[in-house]
């Protein structure tokens, strides 16, 4: 397992072979083969390097056991020339193994579970590239006004009741002037870009963790690039009833 950096700067190990994707957005976010997710402060690169780091670690450590059990039982058959060419053997085998390991894993990870960091669209958008590094206790909050809006639901009138949050860095003072400034008034534009993402979701995406977790993404997709003198870290429903 390898060690990683939750949010609030909290420890948490992750079990590499279970790693399903990891996307930044602009957090880094793992998600698991189980579906459960993790927020990070780590980039893509660094998670590979650990990962990478941890295995070479384990099959040297599986090499150095070998190499012993080897050496012991060349020496308890009084045939010591056997000794050097079954370690030479194993060291050839498992530095194979290594290599195919380490490039099998870091190829799944760049082309496939890391497919949305290296998506050309996102070229020219770096608010889905940038990582969180913000914690709650370093942020300042900004929020909306309380809001109804209509789901996408077709088989029964469905809406949503939201009070939105969005949390940005304290030593961020021009984000906080643009976003409380009274001569150019933001508040409209960005309830305007929330209730956007709301309305094409169904009262089931608002039910989950995971499916708020998405929102809440696309909600951060969609405000950041209105923003001229920051970009907000994270978004809170201070308030969500589905009705």
């Amino acid at each position: 397992m390898v060690k990683l950096t939750g949010m609030n700067h909290r420890e948490i190990m992750i079990n590499e072979d279970n790693i399903e994707k990891i996307e930044e957005v602009p957090e880094t976010v793992i998600t698991m083969t189980n579906g459960n997710k993790y927020i990070v402060e780590e980039n893509t690169d660094e998670i590979i390097d650990k990962i990478i780091t941890f295995k070479k670690k384990f099959i040297i450590q599986i090499l150095d056991r070998q190499i012993f059990t080897k050496g012991d039982e060349s020496m308890s058959e009084n045939k010591p020339e056997k000794k050097t060419d079954g370690a030479s053997k194993i060291i050839i085998i498992l530095l194979v193994l290594l290599i195919v390991l380490i490039g099998s894993f870091a190829g799944y990870i760049l082309f496939f579970g890391g497919a949305s960091n290296f998506h050309p669209s996102s070229s020219n958008n770096t608010n889905t590239t940038e990582v969180n590094t913000v914690s709650a206790a370093d942020e300042n909050t900004y929020s909306l006004d309380e809001a109804i809006v209509n789901l996408a639901d077709t088989d029964s009138q469905r809406y949503a009741k939201v009070k939105v949050s969005f949390g940005y860095n304290e030593k961020n003072t021009k984000l906080k002037s643009e976003l409380e400034s009274e001569d150019v008034n933001k508040k409209p534009i960005l309830s305007d870009a929330v209730n956007s993402v709301l309305r094409s979701k169904k009262a089931a995406d608002l039910t989950t963790s995971k499916g708020v977790d998405e929102i809440k993404s696309e909600i951060m997709q969609k405000v950041n690039p209105i923003l001229k003198n920051g970009k907000i870290s994270n978004v809170y429903f201070d308030e969500l009833v589905v009705q």
